[in-house]
């Protein structure tokens, strides 16, 4: 399943609010990501929105949209430490998922677990100063009579995901949300994020 076909899908759901509201909540949160890539790995803020779905009263099934754009990226191999700044190496990814979530209800709150999947479309650049295979490779930098190669990808690759959290009573509607999440996936991709937000029932 594509990352498009993903979005199609949670667009309906957030469509059919409008005639069966009942069960249904609402997350926005934001946090921090550490996220590895066969190329690097980053780190940086994101922005997590998802809906979901009571079916159980143990049991919920959420969507969500996902997006990181990391502010700092090392290499992996041969790291450039010199030239950083002038050649802003950097990576991003934006996911679309979808979750089973178990809970344990308590006087302050919900404890619950997630397990998913999810389609990722990760992009960036990085900077070498001889191959960039497999990836697509622009013209030559020349920085203090150093030759660089611009080496960019766009992969879209499948993830499984793994969850933990706390949702805090505030109003039967509204909840604070903490998660922390791992996701492993394709291509040596991998993301640990932690978020905080609000959750709205309604």
């Amino acid at each position: 399943m594509t990352l498009r076909t993903l979005k199609i899908a949670i667009i309906h759901l957030l469509i059919s609010f409008s005639a069966y509201s009942d069960g249904f909540y609402t997350t926005i949160n934001a946090g921090y990501s550490e996220i590895s890539l066969r190329e690097g790995a980053a780190e940086g803020g994101a922005l997590k929105f998802g809906v979901g779905y009571q079916f159980h009263w143990q049991w919920y099934v959420e969507a969500s949209f996902q997006h990181a754009s990391p502010e700092e990226f090392n290499t992996l191999s041969s790291p450039i430490t010199y030239s950083y700044t002038q050649l802003r190496e950097s990576a991003e990814y934006t996911s679309a998922g979808i979750a089973l979530l178990g809970k344990a209800r308590g006087e302050s709150g919900e404890l619950f677990y997630r397990i998913g999947a999810l389609v990722a479309d990760v992009q960036g650049q990085s900077f070498a100063t001889s191959s960039c295979q497999p990836l697509n490779a622009n013209p030559l930098i020349d920085i203090n009579d150093v030759s660089f190669l611009q080496c960019e990808y766009d992969d879209t690759v499948m993830g499984g995901i793994v969850g933990l959290g706390f949702d805090f009573f505030i109003t039967p509607q509204i909840m604070i949300r903490t998660e922390a999440e791992h996701v492993s996936g394709e291509n040596g991709f991998s993301a640990n994020s932690a978020f905080i937000g609000l959750r709205y029932n309604f």
